[in-house]
């Protein structure tokens, strides 16, 4: 840089001083996807082998062999993955509504084990009990909660997606996203959270701050998903976690205090 030149003119000397810092802050920011993209693909079939038997009993684990390998790079590098994913890359990482799909099954399927359906319902009830509210539950009415539970468990969970992705669009509102280009994100982020779940439900049992520990860790790997993602700002960032996990989380009581109504009526 010529200093001579900026110190003759205080003006041009400030706007080079800017420049750098302005630069950095827009290579910050996300990119606009590709409208439209082409992408050929060549396969070779190969005469049936015993490899048949291996893509039957793991081709459902790998979930068409990108299964690891997208929520790896979505914990690693984000920002990186989901613009992979945007581009002609994108066939090599999971349908984020497929991959959250079948993990949130999975989730199900395990706090039914352990019980954690029970734990909510008798939270719910101990509750109600100690506010003295028209909502105290019978035995009958506890276990229909906790039926109620295990059938739409994971609707109540993905059910709550759509308005996650509008809430994250309207908070990064002048991004190059669309609204179903943030319901792929959060996908994708809700998958990694999920996914460390199945694995510490198991140990939470004996070690209940496991899954303190948990939601915390969730809670600052979404503010860094979409800050990563999303470009600067930490606090508009923190400002879409909190307004989604309490949106979901509303979402949630909601349906539970409806159908206690309902089981009350």
């Amino acid at each position: 840089m010529n200093l001579e030149a900026g110190g003759m003119d205080g003006s041009s000397g400030a706007n080079e001083t800017d420049s750098p810092v302005s630069q950095r802050r827009a290579d910050e920011l996300p990119a606009p996807p590709p409208e439209r993209q082409e992408v050929l693909l060549r396969r070779e079939v190969k005469r049936l082998d015993w490899s048949l038997l291996g893509d039957a009993t793991l081709g459902f684990f790998s979930m068409e062999t990108t299964f690891t390998r997208t929520l790896r790079d979505f914990v690693v590098n984000p920002r990186r993955a989901f613009e992979s994913y945007l581009g002609p890359a994108r066939l090599q990482f999971s349908n984020p509504l497929k991959l959250l799909i079948t993990l949130v099954a999975i989730s199900t399927f395990l706090n039914y084990l352990v019980g954690n359906f029970d734990a909510v319902v008798d939270g719910w009830a101990m509750g109600a009990q100690e506010a003295g509210t028209e909502q105290t539950l019978t035995l009958e009415q506890q276990a229909a909660l906790s039926a109620f539970l295990q059938r739409y468990y994971n609707l109540l969970v993905l059910g709550g997606l759509p308005v996650v992705a509008f809430i994250t669009r309207f908070v990064y509102w002048n991004r190059a996203y669309n609204v179903v280009e943030h319901l792929a994100l959060n996908s994708f982020a809700l998958s990694v959270t999920t996914s460390f779940y199945i694995l510490l439900v198991g140990p939470a049992i004996k070690f209940p701050l496991v899954m303190a520990l948990y939601g915390m860790g969730s809670l600052g790997y979404q503010t860094w998903v979409y800050r990563r993602v999303m470009g600067p700002g930490w606090f508009r960032a923190l400002a879409a976690t909190t307004l989604s996990t309490l949106s979901s989380m509303m979402i949630f009581i909601a349906a539970l205090g409806l159908y206690v109504a309902y089981l009350q009526a």
